[in-house]
């Protein structure tokens, strides 16, 4: 390679800051010299800028750059799946944090719910205490029924008396006949 400002690699025109470093990088893929840092070779290590003397399996170490590459976006796309994930089981959780917290506030207003109509049924019946008229409508059921036993009495009575009273009209009404006669 030349010391002028733009080189040739593998057939391609570059800067030589721009030469420089995919030097370094195609000499840390093909691992050339793996005692040699990739600082060295960057910085001024005009010597190992050079391409190597020996035919170099371009298409295998583009494709090695490849899959490095496609594991470099897995691996970056598996870290925002887990991202991903994590928040959606974290939504999970404070979905059903939600749910059993609204249960229970359904649930506790169920509760006071009838606790105060309870409440307020006792207080009526404090108030009221046993209610008047059932003393009363047993009595009065009481009264009646005696009375339909009098009134019953009576209707037997009266029955017994309106025959009485025909069979004097008819003896009276043959004394009159007879005596009118």
């Amino acid at each position: 390679m030349s010391s002028s400002t733009s080189g040739s690699f593998g057939g391609l025109q570059m800067s030589h800051a721009h030469s420089s470093t995919t030097a370094a990088l195609w000499g840390h893929l093909l691992h050339k010299k793996p005692h040699t840092s990739l600082a060295a070779k960057i910085n001024g290590d005009k010597q190992d800028l050079a391409p190597p003397m020996k035919p170099v399996d371009k298409a295998g170490t583009s494709a090695r750059m490849l899959l490095h590459d496609t594991q470099a976006v897995l691996e970056k796309f598996s870290g925002r799946i887990d991202k991903l994930h994590g928040e959606v089981e974290q939504a999970k959780q404070e979905v059903s944090t939600s749910h059993k917290v609204f249960q229970h506030g359904h649930s506790k207003l169920v509760e006071d719910q009838v606790d105060l109509i309870n409440r307020c049924q006792t207080q009526l019946q404090k108030s009221l205490g046993k209610p008047a008229q059932a003393s009363n409508v047993e009595e009065v059921l009481k009264n009646v029924e005696s009375l339909n036993k009098k009134v019953e009495g009576l209707d037997r009575r009266v029955d017994a008396l309106n025959l009485v009273r025909r069979e004097i009209c008819k003896h009276l009404l043959l004394r009159t006949e007879s005596s009118c006669s």
